[in-house]
């Protein structure tokens, strides 16, 4: 099983399927469907949040804030923006009257808002969500924002760039339609190689490379710790040095008192 996963790896295709379920009107707490979805609360505070939905060019859109704390009253005092708990986020992507997406950039919402061709904000935390944001910035369907020098101001822009520019949705509608038209959808990828994997075993050509290495290669270990050896022999040397100059210094002090001392004694 191990081997057909490499395999199915190797072959760099998504095998997840999920079609949307879409109406024609979806209503949320009474309300028409968001025109922009914000995924999460983590990315920006809670000031930078409300500024930034203030502006007066967007009390025509609606925003669905996917905030799980009822409590807080995020959104009290606007009545463009609707906070859920939960929301069915492949569906809302799916609906022609959606404008932008804000996310975190994770795997599965990279992947839903490519495939139903939504121009994005995204706002990366940790792990694979830089890449994921930037290699949808390198395609112009989206804008990427660092959290940790985020502003109203700078998301205020982001937003408003995302849904003014009519090329970000353009290019993500394009590449949503590229994945469409690939050559095989993704149940025959899933069959062709699980069934090629099946009938070939290991075979060399499809064996990642990585499943072979040591923990000192995969790691990179014998190219760190030389240089971090080295470093840290420098410093030890530079800590003795410093020590014993310190203790020359002092040891000489107090023979120059003890002898000045014996002097005044006689």
């Amino acid at each position: 099983m191990g081997k057909i996963a490499d395999i199915l790896v190797k072959a760099g295709h998504n095998v997840t399927v999920y079609m949307p379920h879409v109406d024609d009107d979806i209503t949320t707490n009474g309300t028409q469907l968001a025109r922009l979805i914000i995924r999460e609360k983590d990315y920006f505070g809670y000031n930078i949040g409300g500024n930034a939905l203030q502006k007066e060019y967007w009390t025509d859109i609606t925003f669905l804030w996917k905030y799980e704390k009822d409590e807080d009253k995020i959104a009290e005092g606007y009545a463009n923006v609707v906070t859920e708990k939960w929301v069915p986020q492949n569906d809302l992507l799916a609906h022609h009257k959606l404008l932008a997406f804000v996310s975190h950039g994770g795997m599965n919402s990279i992947q839903e808002g490519a495939t139903n061709g939504v121009p994005m904000v995204v706002i990366p935390l940790f792990g694979d969500q830089f890449h994921n944001a930037k290699t949808l910035e390198y395609r112009n369907t989206s804008i990427a924002l660092e959290r940790k020098s985020l502003t109203a101001e700078k998301l205020t822009m982001a937003i408003r760039k995302i849904v003014e520019d009519d090329s970000y949705r353009k290019n993500a509608k394009r590449l949503a339609k590229m994945i469409a038209d690939k050559p095989m959808t993704a149940e025959e990828r899933v069959v062709k190689y699980t069934e090629f994997a099946a009938k070939f075993g290991p075979d060399l050509n499809l064996d990642m490379h990585g499943s072979q290495m040591s923990i000192v290669e995969f790691y990179c270990l014998d190219i760190i710790l030389p240089p971090l050896v080295l470093v840290l022999a420098g410093i030890f040397y530079l800590f003795y040095k410093i020590s014993f100059t310190i203790y020359w210094c002092y040891a000489k002090l107090l023979s120059v008192l003890f002898s000045q001392k014996k002097k005044k004694t006689l």
